[in-house]
């Protein structure tokens, strides 16, 4: 996965140091241009899925995802944003943010 390389989302350690951020967001501008929504949607469902679900790196990730992608400066990759927030808060609630229809 390009600048992402072997670094695991699941690192503990890694997700509440200053690392992940830097590391996401140079990411993240990286493949923003570049490629179609269909494929920035599988890397974006890739990242999250290396991350443990309700964990606050699933979410730390996912806020920077949907932060990327709701206000993109290209046009159409804004679907990205729409398939993560399905996904992963509306449908499922892997976040742990929501649970039938419940804030918590």
């Amino acid at each position: 996965m390009l600048a992402w390389g072997e670094h695991k989302a699941e690192n503990v350690a890694r997700a509440v140091t200053p690392f992940l951020g830097p590391v996401l967001e140079n990411y993240l501008k990286t493949v923003e241009g570049p490629y179609s929504p269909d494929t920035l949607i599988q890397i974006s469902d890739r990242l999250l899925d290396r991350t443990p679900p309700k964990s606050d790196q699933r979410k730390y990730v996912f806020s920077k995802i949907a932060q990327k992608f709701l206000s993109t400066d290209y046009l159409g990759k804004e679907v990205v944003y729409t398939h993560v927030a399905e996904k992963y808060m509306i449908k499922n609630g892997s976040l742990g943010l929501c649970y039938g229809g419940s804030q918590f």
